[in-house]
């Protein structure tokens, strides 16, 4: 009687740049049998470096990494290695970065307060060629689809860059310009150049235009919904993730 081969492990690739939440999260995907560890990369050229030389069948890709950084590794992604899975993990879960990640190639996006369970979920259903979406960013996300917004506005954000949007969010949420300067650390006059580029995009005549529009569409996104406490399994729960610093 032949014995019938043993499946090859899924090769995944873990692109973090917080190196305690990265070795958690190694971990986890070394321990699975179907599941082969390939590397790990700390920025998006590490990473495109390490995806050609290993050539994954899913990335697990952190959004802050370097926040203009971790969109573009998407796009390249998407666009050099269009058969590979891409699950996108983050602090938080607003609307209009879940669909810029899924616009960008994302197959996937969960939450980092997620339970091992649901990060393995998520792993497993894109390797099986799924979308996944955790489900408490699904409501949130449709919502924000489908809500009416006028044409130029709607096209006028979209075409706003990652920190521009970032940048609209503050002014949204009524931080000065040398209070979003500190908040992302770049210069004053970089914010002021955002803003100028915001108020082009967006048909804006001034910056009171700017600031009332800014507050309007802040106050539209629908609120990020924190993960549900995990389901008690067999009398145990989903453990989060956690890594070997934190077990000691």
């Amino acid at each position: 009687m032949t014995r019938s081969p043993t499946p090859v492990p899924h090769k995944i690739l873990v692109v973090d740049s917080h190196p305690l939440y990265a070795e958690g999260l190694a971990q986890l995907i070394a321990a699975q049998s179907d599941m082969l560890l390939c590397g790990q990369a700390t920025s998006p050229n590490a990473a495109l470096q390490v995806i050609r030389e290993q050539q994954p069948d899913l990335v697990v890709v952190s959004l802050e990494l370097d926040h203009r950084g971790s969109l573009e590794l998407l796009r390249s992604l998407s666009s050099e290695f269009p058969a590979t899975g891409i699950l996108v993990m983050a602090d938080a879960g607003e609307p209009q970065y879940v669909e810029r990640s899924l616009r960008a190639g994302a197959s996937g996006f969960i939450l980092k307060t997620a339970s091992e369970d649901e990060v393995l979920r998520g792993v497993r259903a894109i390797l099986q060629g799924d979308i996944y979406l955790q489900n408490c960013l699904i409501s949130p996300l449709l919502r924000a689809v489908l809500r009416p917004v006028p044409h130029n506005q709607r096209f006028g954000i979209e075409r706003l860059t990652d920190r521009e949007l970032r940048v609209l969010e503050l002014i949204g949420d009524g931080l000065a310009t040398g209070e979003i300067a500190r908040r992302l650390s770049i210069s004053r006059k970089t914010v002021d150049s955002h803003r100028e580029n915001i108020k082009r995009k967006l048909d804006l005549k001034n910056a009171a235009a700017l600031t009332r529009f800014a507050c309007e569409w802040t106050q539209r996104q629908p609120a990020s919904s924190a993960p549900p406490t995990p389901p008690q399994r067999g009398g145990v729960r989903d453990k989060p993730l956690r890594s070997r610093s934190d077990k000691r």
